[in-house]
């Protein structure tokens, strides 16, 4: 889970990103879930699963779709690893957001928490 400064609006979200290949993996689900700032999940908002329930591998631009991210957040996902990468590949990216990615033979969390 991570949390970030302010909510923003059609936050694009891909599987891969539009620079780098895609990893050697196969996501099974994304899910985002709006948390209400007491780590708890908003009753009124339904979790958003951005793979639709399909298996996909990440790819260079593969964007899933939009979100509007809220101040905190849960991501729940699904993945099935095929090979571990030595150069850099993305496997999730939310612009300005957080993003899942293999850097230099490790599976490395990025997320933005500026304020």
């Amino acid at each position: 889970s991570g949390s970030g400064s302010k909510a923003t609006k059609n936050v694009n979200v891909w599987l891969g990103d539009p620079w780098y290949p895609g990893s050697l993996a196969k996501v099974e689900s994304i899910i985002y879930k709006k948390m209400d700032g007491k780590d708890n999940l908003k009753e009124n908002l339904n979790p958003k699963d951005l793979t639709q329930g399909s298996r996909i591998k990440p790819g260079k631009g593969g964007k899933l779709g939009y979100v509007d991210m809220t101040k905190e957040y849960e991501i729940e996902l699904e993945l099935d690893v095929e090979n571990v990468e030595s150069e850099w590949s993305n496997i999730f990216h939310f612009v300005g957001g957080p993003a899942l990615y293999y850097f230099g033979n490790q599976l490395r969390f990025y997320s933005n928490t500026t304020e």
